[in-house]
């Protein structure tokens, strides 16, 4: 009875396997996931302390901005030399600020710019400060000076006004935050959302847009001069240009992985 039985269940289990697919072994994993080492996704976005900044402006100038922004707390790497300005180097930070860099001192490295804004960085154009168009903007963003002074320059109508004041950029801020408009501005790339203007002239002061996987946000003020914005709102720029990459994973085809591959 016991040799009748143990043929019944013999029998049984070769029909489940058959029913089953005809094989009795584990099903083959095609996602490229290691069942022992599963993915694992960053939980939520980038905080200010683990984004990396690159801060590149040529001149002397500048210095006084850069140490509002090590003021504040903020850990930041100085490039003064266009040439270092290279895909592999920048991306070995999240946001590139470009401050006081006129019409061609960067064309050579637009394409590299464009890249890494196109795989999730983010580029801070900071005042430009010369007459002409901008060449180092992502297309669809693109910059035309008039004139590197204020709106009716030496007048003191270099004040912006928000009109966007629903964005994140601007949100809970008056325009006294925002400290002072220091370039005439024509037209701009139509990537942008222009969050804040001149008062008296209205052309563009502050403004952002998504290009790729990654932000470009512009604006005409300093932040290290006697109108400067406030510090609240000088960190919220920051947290905008880092927390606004998202979450990133570990995989190889992301931000981090593609870094990787540079260094």
């Amino acid at each position: 009875m016991n040799i009748k039985f143990n043929k019944q269940m013999i029998l049984l289990s070769i029909l489940l396997i058959l029913v089953s697919g005809g094989t009795a072994v584990a099903e083959i994993n095609n996602s490229g996931e290691d069942p022992a080492n599963p993915l694992e996704f960053s939980s939520g976005n980038f905080s200010r302390d683990d984004c990396s900044i690159l801060y590149f402006a040529e001149a002397t100038a500048s210095s006084s901005d850069f140490d509002r922004f090590i003021g504040l707390g903020l850990e930041m790497t100085h490039c003064t030399n266009p040439a270092e300005m290279t895909l592999e180097y920048m991306l070995g930070f999240h946001v590139v600020i470009i401050y006081l860099a006129g019409t061609d001192e960067l064309a050579g490295q637009a394409t590299a710019i464009e890249q890494f804004v196109s795989v999730g960085g983010s580029l801070y154009i900071h005042q430009p400060n010369a007459a002409g168009e901008v060449m180092y903007a992502p297309a669809g963003f693109e910059i035309f000076i008039e004139n590197p002074g204020w709106c009716n320059y030496p007048s003191s109508d270099y004040g912006p006004c928000i009109i966007d004041a629903g964005h994140s950029l601007m949100s809970g801020f008056t325009n006294d935050d925002l400290g002072g408009d220091f370039d005439l501005v024509g037209e701009l790339g139509a990537g942008y959302t222009v969050h804040a203007i001149n008062c008296v002239c209205e052309d563009p002061a502050v403004a952002s847009g998504e290009f790729g996987s990654g932000l470009v946000v512009f604006d005409t003020s300093n932040f290290g001069g006697s109108h400067a914005p406030s510090a609240e709102y000088v960190l919220n720029m920051i947290d905008f240009l880092c927390l606004g990459q998202g979450t990133t994973a570990t995989e190889s085809e992301t931000w981090g992985g593609l870094k990787s591959l540079y260094r």
